[in-house]
């Protein structure tokens, strides 16, 4: 077994899934049939796709298997998200719909 079991088969499938060989939506191979490709235990595949869940990057379903999760529009950006809200306070200023901007502005700042 390469170096510490369960950290090869996260960093294997996790370089899997970041190079699109595996896809949203795809169906994992079982874990008795991933710990006999990576030649690792059951359990070290369990605990490499435990990680993998929290994370975000797979999800199980009980009786039916694991799969890849799609990433959200912001990790598929890369980036983070920036809005940008101008007012004037000339004129007619409009005091609700300003609070209400201000308050979209702080929420997505977090």
């Amino acid at each position: 077994m390469p170096g510490n079991g369960y950290l090869f088969v996260y960093e294997t499938l996790l370089a899997k899934i970041k190079r699109r060989e595996l896809t949203p939506g795809m169906q994992l191979d079982s874990e008795v049939e991933l710990a006999r490709q990576l030649s690792v235990s059951r359990m070290t595949v369990r605990k490499a796709l435990v990680r993998l869940e929290e994370e975000g990057h797979i999800f199980r379903r009980s009786g039916i298997g694991t799969f890849v999760k799609a990433p959200t529009p912001l990790e598929a950006a890369g980036r983070r998200l920036e809005i940008g809200i101008e007012a004037s306070l000339e004129g007619n200023p409009r005091p609700f719909s300003l609070k209400i901007l201000a308050e979209a502005q702080q929420a997505c700042a977090r």
